[in-house]
């Protein structure tokens, strides 16, 4: 699929501050243009433009707590009107607590970009059909809670807990059809996402120490069972250990994935149980990943791949001059 799908936004902000509350007025323009290569066989093209326009309020009630509001309004030219309201209440104290809780709205407008489009190249997905299909609308709330402070006077810590919760109604779905294409269609249920994420770190001297953890509990009410959202693992784990100086750095990786599912004919099916890898980082270069996994088959699996990635991202998307090296 060769496309071109120039992006554009235009955004104006006017802000206005006194000594308790800040303002922050503003309007955008968004236009998106896909434009599929004039021999594919299917024809998707596709062009959005979305007016919008915005204020934020950030109130300092008193030295410990900070109330955000907002209102956001949004017009796309296919799907209408969205108004999106958002509200926070920050506390924060001197000791190194600070936590704050907030939820607000928001959408999406359908396109082919999914991330089960993805998955099987786009090949034979048909195009959105904008007299069908409602844009995906969300409800939101979280709650997170943050502490540093050093122990033993030489090491340093903190930690971040995030709590959410949100809801998706018309829910963008690829489903097959009779004649072996995917087309879109909307949820006729919701989908009800909860869970939890942990971030915590501590460093020593030159040395940094990150360890992270997410539970991403994502039902799709819409099928029977209420089953995870499929290419959505429900347990996420991962650790980086770094050392940097003012010349160079090398780290250590760890990270686990578990339960990956995909759906096929709306049916849950293991895609892959779990996933370890580990690798070595130097100079933000990765030049030695080992993967292990354990697949659908109950086959076990050691991987070792010896590469080298011009990239300064711990979590690559897709590897490059790759030698590989399988041992079973």
């Amino acid at each position: 699929m060769t496309v071109n799908k120039p992006i554009h936004l235009r955004k104006l902000t006017i802000k206005r501050a006194s000594k308790k509350t800040d303002w922050i007025f503003g309007a955008n323009l968004y236009t998106s243009n896909f434009d599929e290569n004039d021999n594919s066989q299917l024809q998707r093209d596709q062009t959005d433009v979305t007016y919008g326009t915005f204020v934020n309020n950030i109130y300092d009630i008193s030295d410990n707590w900070i109330l955000e509001t907002g209102l956001r309004a949004d017009y796309n030219t296919d799907f209408g009107f969205f108004p999106l309201p958002k509200v926070s209440l920050l506390y924060k104290n001197d000791s190194g607590f600070s936590s704050r809780i907030g939820g607000g709205l928001g959408y999406k407008i359908p396109d082919i970009f999914t991330e089960e489009a993805e998955f099987i190249n786009f090949e034979n997905v048909l195009a959105i059909d904008k007299s069908a299909l409602k844009a995906e609308r969300s409800y939101g709330v979280n709650f997170d809670v943050n502490y540093q402070t050093r122990l033993f006077e030489t090491v340093g810590f903190s930690i971040n807990q995030l709590f959410y919760v949100t809801a998706i109604n018309n829910g963008l779905l690829l489903n097959s059809t009779n004649n072996g294409l995917f087309a879109f269609e909307n949820a006729t249920d919701e989908i009800l996402s909860k869970g939890l994420e942990t971030n915590i770190k501590f460093t020593y001297k030159d040395f940094r120490w990150f360890l992270n953890y997410a539970l991403i509990d994502t039902k799709l009410n819409y099928l029977a069972g209420n089953p995870q959202k499929p290419l959505t693992a429900k347990h996420n784990a991962g650790s980086v250990l770094m050392y940097e100086s003012e010349k160079w750095r090398i780290g250590y990786e760890t990270f686990y994935t578990e339960n990956s599912f995909c759906l096929m004919a709306q049916k849950p099916q293991i895609l892959l149980q779990w996933v370890l890898w580990q690798c070595v980082i130097l100079n933000g270069e990765q030049f030695l990943r080992i993967l292990k996994t354990l697949q659908t088959e109950d086959k076990a699996g050691f991987r070792l791949w010896f590469c080298h990635l011009t990239t300064t991202q711990y979590f690559p998307k897709y590897m490059h001059q790759q030698t590989v090296l399988f041992l079973a």
